[in-house]
């Protein structure tokens, strides 16, 4: 059964199951990542082939996909093993299709961002 219209050079980088009235947040290689409201995405049909939820550069890819939980915290990581820690509520709701906001600034030193992962106040990473 086909979920999903993709293109030749596309691809499926995450799925969530949600409530209906979560955030979604959407992060990108350049460090950039953009939250916006669920209700925001109207619904479709199988063959569709979904809607843009951030704008990209020529060599940008949507790296993660995140359903945040409000007081979560964010563990981004570089391509060269630099790591962030930034709470949830840092990242304003601003809508889908625009450019997003700067997740983590990157350089020659720490690369492109590579991950996102939600973290507790428990986590170890290594």
């Amino acid at each position: 059964m086909i979920a999903i219209e993709l293109e030749d050079d596309n691809t499926l980088i995450s799925a969530s199951v949600t409530d209906g009235a979560s955030d979604v947040m959407l992060f990108s290689s350049g460090g950039r990542a953009i939250r916006f409201k669920e209700q925001d995405v109207r619904a479709m049909g199988r063959s569709a082939r979904g809607v843009r939820g951030i704008k990209l550069r020529a060599s940008e890819q949507v790296i993660a996909l995140i359903i945040p939980n409000a007081e979560g915290v964010l563990l981004l990581a570089s391509e060269k093993g630099y790591g962030k820690r930034t709470p949830v509520e840092e990242f304003s709701v601003i809508g889908r299709g625009g450019q997003g906001v700067i997740s983590m600034k990157l350089s020659e030193r720490n690369g492109d961002l590579v991950g996102v992962a939600e973290v507790g106040s428990g986590f170890e990473v290594l």
